[in-house]
């Protein structure tokens, strides 16, 4: 038996993705608080008990009626309408109960009945996080243990513990004091995905199914990363209400995302008489072993130009450039660089177009890239003389959805990124949509597919 732990043992500390990969189910417990409720320092701190004694359950924290509340929060809030401190518990509705939130004095047996219950589903994420920009990028991976049926949607949410807001409490002497400082835990920054979730699926899944989502977020500079969890979350969604949470995921960002070790300030591709010429700069680099050149054939597929190799670790600013002399033949070339670390991790930069004819003979609404896309495309179109131009994004009910561009061009190649949001900066579901080129006596439309 002592043999078998030593190796148990051995394998946690040699092998550290094993030790933290998800084998069993997560529970998560979302408390409904705020500053103003003199009875909430009683639910956090049973909360944190919980926290404690539980190696499955993480928590998340809602506020209403003060300054840390957010708008998707509130959503979920009213659809919820609960008392304060209540909490849902998986957001499982237990036999006999008109409603999802319960007090506080059942959240521990409620948490240890969930654990029990098998998951059909593990979560894994990976990613980075650019400091410089902010940018945090996650790469989520489920993967379906049994079957599912139903509507099931992704939650992805981003907490933060440690914020100084003073407090409502009601001692158990009787009266009324205020708690300040008082340090919030587990308070909800941002739903990603909104109030309900991405939607990934009406009908469900198969056993063996594997779903890849990435998911973008810029933390504001007042959010103190170090203090900053991200949770993952899948619910299955029940008469358009929010229902049970199949599995759960948290960790702390700073934990969870390596840092991007080699800043890329810029990538252009331009048409030269030799070829292609690719240019890169970078403000520094950290285990930089180099960069693979990458070229989208004519199939779609992605195939190496060449490598160059790096500055290794540098805080100091960074320039390349690569002459691709047998570029793709076609309009337009795509490239982008594959960047790899000395420990084999890589890092993928923005897709850079050239476009490769001398000058357009007439207007064309070309094909964007990539589609289908996540989180972005490009939407390229031709001009064969100066042309007022709007282009816009619409859904297939034909209802716009934003203005990507709309003013006087000039003749040529011109360019447009599309981020997957609408003229609000709200992210539109995954789905078809319609991009249009109107300009002095025609009209182009294409489809393109958002995935998420």
């Amino acid at each position: 038996m002592k043999k078998a732990l030593l190796v148990l043992s051995l394998l946690f500390l040699l092998f550290p993705s094993f030790a933290s990969s998800q084998t069993t189910r997560t529970v998560l417990i979302e408390e409904f608080t705020g500053a103003w409720c003199g009875f909430c320092p009683y639910g956090a701190a049973v909360i944190e008990d919980i926290l404690n004694t539980g190696d499955n359950v993480r928590a998340l924290a809602y506020h209403r009626g003060d300054s840390l509340e957010t708008p998707e929060g509130n959503i979920f809030v009213n659809a919820m309408q609960p008392a304060y401190p209540q909490a849902a518990i998986d957001r499982v509705l237990w036999p006999g109960e008109s409603k999802i939130p319960v007090s506080r004095g059942s959240w521990r047996a409620r948490c240890q009945a969930r654990a029990a219950v098998t998951s059909p589903l593990s979560i894994s994420v990976t990613g980075t996080f650019h400091e410089p920009t902010r940018l945090l990028t996650a790469n989520i991976k489920l993967t379906i243990l049994s079957d599912m049926s139903g509507e099931y949607r992704l939650n992805a949410i981003i907490s933060e513990s440690g914020i100084n807001l003073r407090q409502k409490y009601y001692p158990p002497g009787g009266g009324t004091v205020y708690l300040d400082p008082y340090y919030h835990k587990h308070v909800v920054r941002k739903m990603i995905t909104g109030a309900q979730g991405e939607f990934l699926t009406a009908t469900g899944f198969k056993a063996g199914d594997v779903i890849n989502r990435t998911i973008t977020q810029t933390l504001p500079s007042w959010w103190n990363v170090d203090k900053c969890d991200f949770t993952v979350f899948v619910s299955k969604m029940a008469n358009g209400y929010y229902n049970e949470v199949q599995q759960a995921f948290q960790e702390p960002i700073r934990s969870l995302f390596r840092a991007t070790p080699v800043e890329l300030v810029s990538f252009m591709a331009e048409r030269v008489d030799e070829g292609v010429l690719l240019t890169w700069r970078t403000a520094r680099e950290t285990s930089n072993a180099g960069w693979s050149i990458e070229c989208r054939a004519a199939d779609g597929s992605w195939k190496s130009v060449c490598f160059v190799p790096g500055n290794g670790t540098s805080t100091q600013p960074h320039f390349y450039e690569y002459v691709d002399r047998n570029p793709e033949m076609g309009p337009v070339c795509a490239y982008r660089l594959r960047q790899k670390d000395y420990d084999g991790r890589e890092t993928l930069s923005p897709v850079a177009l050239v476009y490769m004819d001398v000058a357009p003979t007439t207007t064309k609404l070309l094909a964007n890239y990539p589609n289908p896309f996540n989180p972005e495309t490009e939407i390229a179109f031709e001009l064969d003389e100066p042309a007022h131009v709007v282009l816009e994004v619409l859904d297939m009910l034909g209802r716009r959805i934003v203005v990507l561009a709309r003013g006087d061009f000039k003749p040529g190649f011109h360019v447009q990124t599309w981020d997957g949001r609408d003229m609000d900066q709200i992210r539109v579901p995954a789905g078809v949509y319609l991009y249009r080129l109107r300009t002095q006596g025609k009209v182009l439309t294409r489809r393109m597919v958002l995935s998420r």
